[in-house]
């Protein structure tokens, strides 16, 4: 093995041992059931009223179950390859591809 790649195998074997651990939040949160004191207590943040309808009116469902949200006062959705696919093959006609 040339010293080029010893030293990035090197380099890659210690990031990914040396790297700290990330872990995501538990649970599914709903819009009519988002767990303030959790927000406050964990991370310091209150969100108002006001923000939590941004956020309600910024997500949409497809019919396939999937979710995305809206990114353009145009209406540009933003959401999994798969779902798009999905909801494209729906709506699309002959005449209209």
């Amino acid at each position: 093995m040339s010293s080029r790649r010893r030293i990035v195998a090197l380099a890659f074997t210690a990031a990914l041992t040396l790297g700290g651990n990330v872990l995501a939040d538990e649970g599914m949160w709903v819009f009519n059931n988002l767990p303030l004191r959790h927000l406050k207590q964990a991370y310091g943040f209150e969100p108002t009223p006001g923000w939590v309808e941004h956020l309600r009116s910024s997500a949409v469902r497809f019919n396939s179950g999937g979710s995305g949200s809206f990114v353009s006062a145009d209406g540009l959705v933003m959401t999994n390859h798969h779902v798009g696919a999905d909801t494209l093959q729906k709506i699309s006609t002959p005449e209209k591809d």
